[in-house]
């Protein structure tokens, strides 16, 4: 991929389709482009923890919030 410029969303969302692994894994890309307010706020309080699905290696960077 070096030397590939970014121009547009179609074209990274197509590379990253492209990806799969031996062992069968495929990618499935949505862009989404709402854009959300930066900055905001959450109290401990208004957080439920049960919906956080947490990874057991890097909890902090990799996790899922059920709906």
């Amino acid at each position: 991929m070096s030397g590939q410029m970014f121009h547009d969303y179609e074209f990274v969302k197509t590379l990253i389709e492209k990806t799969s692994t031996k062992q069968g894994l495929h990618v499935i890309v949505r862009i989404h482009l709402q854009e959300y307010p930066t900055g905001v706020k959450t109290h401990k309080s208004e957080v439920d923890e049960r919906r956080i699905q947490r990874h057991a290696t890097i909890p902090e960077l990799n996790y899922r919030i059920a709906a």
